[in-house]
């Protein structure tokens, strides 16, 4: 990159930054004025223009989070996660999403892959598994941010359906924040911006996803 670009870049990001400020205040100002769900609409403008806006972010209660799997990543400046995210993601045996398996140890996604499952100690066959899951007192677990899904169906399609309801609900927040929030506590979102997160977290909803009819009565 030549001195020129690099001065270019400079400034437009300044410009981004500048503009995320300013949607920032109008977004406040709106909440205000009883318009919650626009107000948090503007929340994704802001984080668009200007990534790192800690306020933003922490209005839509992400948190920064070092992967310390990248830390000799020289491009790697850290990433905004959700605290459920970040909770998973670290201490001594730190879990990764898998795009089938869903919340797993990072050190067991080769024996996850081979076809092996964790059981009472052990490692069984995915087979074995099944069988044995087939009873929903065994049933699945398959936990997110809002939700953890219980089904004897497969660990497979309860990821699915755990990561299509957490689209569903991403949206719904989206677009009808007041749904979700009283304009009052969505005054206090942006009241407590900056500020550490609270430790106290929502109890996820318990969905049921079971493998025949019968069961669902």
């Amino acid at each position: 990159m030549t001195s020129d670009e690099h001065v270019w870049r400079q400034r437009l990001q300044k410009l981004r930054e500048e503009r995320a400020g300013e949607i920032y205040t109008l977004a406040r100002s709106s909440l205000r004025a009883g318009f919650p769900s626009l107000a948090f609409s503007m929340i994704a403008d802001v984080v668009r223009l200007d990534p790192d806006h800690r306020f933003a972010r922490s209005v839509l209660g992400q948190e920064q989070f070092n992967d310390p799997t990248r830390r000799e990543d020289p491009q790697y400046a850290g990433e905004w996660v959700s605290p459920f995210e970040k909770q998973m993601r670290s201490g001594a045996k730190p879990q990764i999403r898998h795009p089938e398996f869903g919340w797993i140890p990072a050190a067991s996604v080769s024996r996850y892959e081979n076809g092996q499952r964790p059981w009472k100690g052990d490692w069984i066959s995915s087979e074995k598994e099944a069988e044995l899951r087939r009873d929903f007192r065994n049933a699945w677990e398959i936990p997110s941010e809002h939700f953890l899904v219980r089904t004897n169906v497969s660990l497979e399609e309860g990821v699915q359906l755990s990561t299509k309801l957490e689209i569903f609900h991403a949206w719904l927040q989206q677009n009808f924040a007041a749904f979700f929030d009283t304009p009052k506590s969505l005054q206090e979102r942006f009241e407590k911006a900056g500020r550490p997160a609270s430790a106290r977290k929502a109890r996820p909803l318990e969905i049921h996803y079971y493998a025949t009819r019968d069961e669902y009565q």
